[in-house]
């Protein structure tokens, strides 16, 4: 069973999933399209001991290729090289998707969704459902993140026995380690970092408004004014709304306490996660949320937004805090919780976060991707599976191989 996994770029967390995959022995290919980032350091830079097609340099030759009709016959080409048996989509709405389904069909290989949107992610609206199922309709397998997204997708129409879960997943080893050798150094990378001097709490995201954090600064500022010995508060990220954050921390009088501290390595990671006492995410819509994958593995407890869909990493009370993210009462309350922590609460949580972690590592995303393609393997070869796409479907997979779509839920 040869597998060709399409991607538009190969992210740190990628190549873990696909560095598992080769370790398993497993047949397949990796074919990237954009092979550019959204910031500095997104894009692995590891050697790649697996087969990798990469056909444009950056976003915007990729942009290109779509919207002039080339990059259909790029996938389509670089697929009939590859000869897979199961082509692995990146989701709905990515051009390569749908230039890989129609590669698919017309040489009887077999169809996997990969996905991990879920029903809370926006509001729905019909029309796009309508389109979202007619594409998978065509699809032999699911691949997803957690339990919320293979609902929503048996919602479009996927059989649940045909959708397996373990699609977001990091390398945990790689922040396991570093946040435990960080904790052995940390005076020395506390100044390497830039970090504060004492005990501090976590976010990371970008600079956006579904990441909320201006409820999380103001909640924040709101339990620091009541708790002196309150760690202080850092967030890695950066974006579109860091003067409005800037702005808002000089406001509350509180820019000794809030650190911003952009963007970082991704081998820096472990170490400023290891060195925090607790991980805070407050995204009001979150499809999953690798970095709270990130803080567990890394032995934190959490705070987590319940809109996210790695909120079932959390079990309340025992490695963290759930919380309504549009209700600021909740994400002070749940601050106010990590606050109170003693640091043996503290090291208790982030070891059954730790433990939690274990079975979200690169081999779930192995075993996951294994069994749907298996499973769409047998569908494909059922005689209630779909032979060809109807014509009207086929102008609009058409059309749609030519659009670039930003809203990927």
């Amino acid at each position: 069973m040869r597998i060709a996994v399409l991607t538009r770029q190969i992210g740190n967390y990628h190549h873990a999933r696909f560095a598992a995959l080769t370790a398993s022995a497993a047949d397949f290919a990796v074919i990237s399209l954009a092979n550019e980032g959204t910031f500095e350091g997104f894009v692995s830079t590891s050697n790649t001991d697996y087969e990798v097609h990469r056909l444009y340099d950056n976003k915007a030759s990729y942009a290109a290729a779509v919207r002039e009709g080339r990059a259909e016959a790029d996938v389509s080409n670089t697929l009939d090289t590859v000869k897979p048996d199961v082509v692995a989509l990146p989701g709905w709405a990515c051009a390569e998707s749908f230039a890989g389904l129609r590669w698919a069909y017309r040489n009887n290989a077999a169809v996997v969704m990969m996905s991990d949107s879920q029903a809370t992610d926006a509001a729905r609206n019909t029309w796009r459902e309508a389109i979202k199922a007619r594409i998978i309709r065509y699809c032999d397998a699911g691949f997803v993140a957690g339990d919320a997204h293979r609902e929503y997708l048996s919602t479009l129409g996927m059989n649940e026995d045909r959708i397996t879960r373990g699609y977001d997943v990091i390398d945990n080893a790689h922040f396991a380690c570093g946040a435990l050798a960080a904790r052995n150094n940390a005076a020395a990378l506390r100044t390497s970092n830039n970090l504060p001097e004492g005990p501090y709490f976590l976010a990371s995201s970008r600079f956006i408004v579904k990441k909320n954090l201006p409820a999380l600064i103001e909640a924040y500022s709101r339990v620091a004014a009541s708790q002196s010995d309150c760690p202080d508060l850092c967030i890695l990220g950066d974006g579109e709304q860091r003067e409005l954050l800037e702005a808002l921390i000089s406001k509350l009088g509180i820019a000794n306490k809030v650190h911003l501290l952009g963007y970082r390595a991704y081998d820096d990671l472990p170490a400023i996660y290891g060195l925090a006492e607790a991980f805070i995410h407050p995204a009001l819509h979150e499809q999953w949320g690798l970095v709270i994958s990130e803080a567990g593995a890394s032995g934190l407890p959490l705070a987590v937004s319940r809109s996210a869909g790695a909120a079932q990493l959390v079990e309340d009370g025992a490695n963290g805090v759930l919380f309504d993210p549009a209700e600021p009462d909740e994400i002070e309350n749940a601050i106010a919780t990590l606050a109170d922590l003693s640091a043996q609460q503290r090291r208790q949580w982030g070891k059954r976060s730790a433990a939690i972690m274990d079975d979200w590592g690169p081999e779930r995303f192995v075993r996951g991707l294994h069994k749907a393609s298996r499973l769409a393997i047998d569908h494909a070869a059922s005689p209630g599976r779909r032979k060809s796409i109807l014509a009207p479907d086929k102008l609009l997979i058409r059309y749609l191989s030519r659009k670039i779509i930003m809203d990927v839920t």
